[in-house]
């Protein structure tokens, strides 16, 4: 099973790699939804080394394949850890039963739990399985999975330095960000007049049809089914599918017709049946127009010098 996910990650990678290339292109005509396209699929990645590492499950449709299964995990069961004041896992959380730490950790881990059973029998029942090379497979095995993942790793984040080169190359912003805290992440682009800010916040982010990493999907061709298809009218069809709030810097008063004194501010927002959860918001800074039936606009026009008079 681990060995299945893990593959299915590497094919994730692999395909959005060339999803990437293939969609970058566009991202003066369609930045909103190539951005967002991008986001969650980076998100999705990075669960996927969660999902193999500790196993915790993190969209629905892995939560009900964990509690179905016949040997359930133990690591939520875990208290603090050495220093008595942080947990590694969280109780509340559904782990799958196959991460990585369901082999390594040293208190609920197989290989603990093994131990605490043969120690009814022997003193030192790993050194003595070892000597008998009954785990010489196992050790193999989990430590080639171990590189694996690191190297998966590595690859994420040499694609997100290609999207932020890429980013900086078609838009010339004049601030990015791309901040990968865990349950923190947000990208952040401004450029000529726009700003859009991409954010998942704490377990918002949700996959609602199918696993995170669906253990089926082990070829490129497999992931294909989540390319994004562009349109000519994509450009004006992102901003029509969203809740649009215009809001006036110098008045509290959003339903006052008076023109602005300064610049008025454009703000999108996701609406909120949006399935994924990820918070998505637009600005948009519109340039100070002057008035042509403005005094100063009309004497200007006459060849009157205001500013002398």
């Amino acid at each position: 099973e681990l060995h299945a996910r893990r593959q299915s990650l590497a094919a994730l990678i692999q395909w959005f790699r060339d999803e990437w290339k293939r969609i970058e292109s566009r991202l003066v005509d369609s930045p909103l939804l190539i951005l967002q396209h991008s986001m969650e699929n980076m998100l999705r990645m990075s669960d996927g080394l969660i999902f193999l590492t500790s196993g915790e499950c993190r969209h629905p449709y892995d939560v009900e394949e964990a509690r179905k299964t016949k040997y359930r995990s133990k690591l939520s069961t875990l208290k603090e850890r050495g220093d008595g004041y942080t947990c590694l896992y969280k109780s509340d959380a559904i782990y799958s039963g196959f991460g990585w730490d369901e082999f390594a950790n040293e208190t609920v881990g197989i290989q603990a739990r093994l131990i605490s059973i043969l120690k009814r029998y022997m003193k030192s029942p790993w050194d003595y399985l070892e000597r008998k090379g009954a785990t010489e497979l196992l050790e193999s095995l989990l430590g080639q999975h171990e590189l694996a993942v690191k190297e998966l790793q590595q690859e994420v984040q040499n694609l997100k330095s290609v999207i932020l080169e890429d980013i900086k190359l078609r838009l010339k912003p004049k601030k990015l960000q791309f901040a990968t805290q865990d349950k923190m992440e947000r990208l952040f682009v401004a450029y000529g007049k726009q700003t859009i800010s991409l954010e998942r916040r704490a377990d918002n982010f949700q996959l609602k049809k199918d696993s995170v990493l669906p253990a089926s999907y082990d070829a490129m061709s497999d992931w294909k089914r989540y390319e994004l298809i562009l349109s000519a009218n994509d450009s004006a069809k992102q901003i029509k599918k969203r809740r649009m709030v215009i809001q006036d810097t110098d008045s509290d008063n959003d339903s006052v017709a008076a023109p602005p004194k300064r610049k008025k501010i454009l703000e999108i927002e996701n609406s909120k049946d949006n399935a994924t959860g990820l918070k998505v918001k637009v600005k948009t800074t519109a340039a100070r127009a002057e008035k042509e039936d403005s005094v100063h606009a009309i004497k200007a026009q006459m060849g009157v010098d205001a500013v002398g008079l």
